[in-house]
């Protein structure tokens, strides 16, 4: 139940880096959108269909696509980057996960993070 900034890296090169409230629920929901994308892209290569990432129907969001293109799941390692305690003031809890976030971005300069660090959805924010 570690909160806090995570990467996802291939060969020490900073593919995302995210922040989350319980970072071990999250690296499990990557790898199954993950798991989604490039089972996704292969059914259509096994189908002969010559269609472009950007074009097919997305069932999870784009990076996965992207990084499945170009990785293998067991090519992934996730490492926790910086820890976060658990603050009761929520909206400082979650200005911290944001800022140490970005943080992380700037510093790693990772390859699938198109934009700035945002803060986690209200709904997954229950500290407890």
């Amino acid at each position: 139940n570690t909160s806090g900034v995570y990467g996802i890296f291939c060969n020490n090169v900073c593919l995302y880096v995210g922040q989350s409230i319980n970072i071990s629920n999250r690296i499990s929901q990557h790898k199954d959108n993950f798991r989604t994308a490039k089972f996704q892209i292969n059914g259509t290569k096994l189908h002969k269909q010559r269609v472009s990432i950007s074009k097919m129907p997305h069932k999870v969001e784009y990076k996965y696509y992207e990084m499945a293109k170009e990785y293998n799941l067991p090519d992934l390692s996730y490492k926790t980057l910086f820890r976060v305690p658990k603050l009761k003031d929520e909206f400082e809890f979650n200005e911290l996960l944001t800022y140490a976030e970005q943080a992380m971005i700037e510093s790693y300069q990772p390859k699938f993070n198109h934009i700035a660090a945002r803060p986690t959805r209200k709904e997954n924010l229950k500290i407890r």
